[in-house]
């Protein structure tokens, strides 16, 4: 029995030998994991010949290699390159480091391919977006013209071809269906019902604002009074100073009054007068809607017998009731007076308007 324990503990002291032998040492370790942390392919060749003889060398490869696997996973391709080129460097015989340096080489061939590749696609697209800049910049005179805002000072593009929102031109054109009229004199009313014609057209400068209105009416039907006919007919330009006031207008122009024509029971009159005047004109109410005023004397009663003053008023609206893109529709109403004082008395010739017709308010 003595024998059978000392062969026994005899055994074991050799086994602990044995397996001391082929275990890593603790240090050797920790010098590998600062190396790897590192990523120091130079210490890591080095210390992998130093230990290449020790017998527990097939250990540290196995460790190395799990390293290697490690980040793989982790990514980290080129680190998991250097670990794998070592280890081939050092024991060629090594297959399973061989076999992993292929598939970590592939995958970083593959990774560079698609990374050069991004780079070309963003390099061609950039190209592709500054050409198309440079490519506008060009057009931009050819496409557009640039217009200056009067009152913010500000540049803007403005299409060649279109001028039907940013125009340097108002105008309209409108035809009255409504006009009546009421002609107060020698204390009677006489109430007509006409037709009338209208059109205006005004430059839009930078310093100033031109333009003139023209219109025109004959009122046929007769509602009260005498069976006449009354018409009118004028042009009254205008000039606005945009610097002092865009709004306050200066008018000046002619008109042309003539009353109860067409019948031989009243003797027609004909009043014929220079215009001059102020007043405003565009002033915004709402969204699409302008009204403009006048206030006008009438010079012409200085050639007329027993009129010792002449005067005319008028207040307009105009709104838009439909955008049809070069031009609107648009709808106006309002009221034009004229006064004339006579030595005996005074006739007081107002009329309501409603028109619709076509303009450009821009």
């Amino acid at each position: 029995m003595k024998r059978f324990y000392f062969f026994v503990t005899i055994f074991l002291i050799v086994s602990s030998i044995v397996f001391a032998q082929t275990v890593v040492p603790d240090a050797t370790y920790k010098q590998i994991d600062d190396i790897i942390a590192r990523n120091s392919a130079p210490e890591l060749k080095t210390a992998l010949a130093k230990n290449s003889n020790a017998t527990w060398y097939p250990s540290l490869e196995a460790y190395i290699l799990k390293q290697a696997r490690q980040m793989v996973i982790d990514n980290k391709l080129d680190n998991a390159k250097m670990l794998t080129l070592a280890l081939i460097d050092e024991n060629l015989d090594n297959k399973d480091a061989v076999s992993l340096y292929e598939s970590v080489r592939d995958a970083i061939n593959k990774r560079d391919a698609l990374a050069k590749k991004t780079a070309e696609d963003q390099s061609l697209a950039a190209y592709k977006q500054k050409a198309a800049e440079n490519k506008t910049q060009t057009d931009i005179p050819k496409t557009y013209k640039t217009a200056k805002n009067t009152n913010s000072g500000k540049t803007v593009y403005l299409d060649q071809d279109f001028n039907s929102h940013y125009s340097t031109y108002n105008w309209d054109f409108l035809v009255g269906l409504v006009n009546v009229n009421d002609v107060l004199a020698s204390g009677t009313n006489n109430l007509k019902y006409g037709l009338s014609v209208g059109g205006s057209l005004f430059y839009l400068g930078q310093d100033y604002t031109i333009g003139a209105d023209i219109d025109g009416s004959v009122m046929l039907l007769t509602l009260t009074g005498g069976q006449t006919i009354n018409w009118t007919g004028g042009a009254v330009g205008s000039l606005t100073a945009n610097n002092l006031n865009k709004y306050l207008v200066l008018r000046l122009g002619y008109l042309v009054l003539g009353d109860n024509y067409g019948s031989a029971k009243v003797s027609s009159e004909l009043f014929m007068t220079p215009v001059a005047g102020l007043g405003f004109r565009d002033v915004k109410i709402g969204k699409t809607g302008r009204i403009q005023g006048a206030l006008d004397y009438y010079p012409g009663h200085l050639m007329t017998s027993g009129m010792p003053l002449a005067l005319g008023a008028q207040m307009l609206g105009s709104f838009v009731l439909a955008d049809m893109q070069d031009f609107d529709i648009h709808f106006q109403t309002g009221i034009k007076d004229s006064v004339r004082i006579y030595s005996g008395g005074l006739k007081n010739d107002v009329k309501l308007i409603l028109a619709i017709g076509v303009g450009n308010y821009e």
